[in-house]
């Protein structure tokens, strides 16, 4: 029986990790964990020229950071690349972006659906997408 990541093919599989590549890890650390409110739950660092930074916010999906000194991060493939927040209060968000100085790329609007949706993006130019509603 082929199996997939502990799941019998034909079954659901679920998200359980997101990589960012950064060329700034403390900047990328202060964004997810200060301004997101995510929390480290793992470092490691396989030589000198790498480090991993595993962070976990309410959900169960992780952001993996990788800083890697040995390669050269492209700007096009950070612009790929979006994850998106599902909150409560819009309006507390805004708040608590313009109290640590970070600035909303659009947003909010209001979609067809009532959704409010407001873009801002991480150090490595990744957009974050905070969605108060449902899908």
């Amino acid at each position: 029986m082929l199996m997939f990541y502990g799941y019998k093919t034909g079954g659901k599989m679920k998200i359980n990790l997101i990589t960012l590549h950064t060329s700034e890890m403390l900047k990328s650390i202060y964004f997810y964990e200060d301004i997101l409110k995510m929390k480290i739950v793992n470092e490691l660092r396989p030589d000198e020229n790498m480090r991993l930074v595993f962070l976990k916010g309410a959900g169960d999906v992780l952001i993996e950071l990788i800083e890697d000194k040995t390669i050269t991060i492209l700007d096009s493939v950070s612009s790929n690349i979006s994850i998106g927040l599902f909150i409560e209060d819009m309006n507390g968000i805004i708040q608590m972006l313009e109290e640590k100085k970070v600035k909303i790329k659009s947003g909010p609007i209001t979609v067809s659906n009532g959704n409010k949706l407001l873009f801002i993006e991480d150090p490595n130019g990744v957009k974050v997408e905070f969605i108060e509603g449902k899908i």
